[in-house]
């Protein structure tokens, strides 16, 4: 049973569920934490190698 919460952590809950479809990695956070570290969340999402150069901000 998957619990829903915030997008990112439902679709992080379902990825393992899915059969015929997959989800694409995430790096998720809150608008503190990115008011506190932007940069620091810039790098991570340039160093996962499954992100790549494309970001979608939800």
């Amino acid at each position: 049973m998957v619990n829903f919460s915030t997008k990112a952590r439902t679709l992080e809950a379902f990825s393992p569920l899915l059969n015929k479809s997959t989800i694409c990695e995430s790096v998720y956070f809150t608008v503190n934490e990115w008011s506190n570290s932007s940069h620091e969340i810039i790098k991570i999402m340039k160093s996962a190698p499954d992100i790549g150069s494309t970001a979608i901000l939800l």
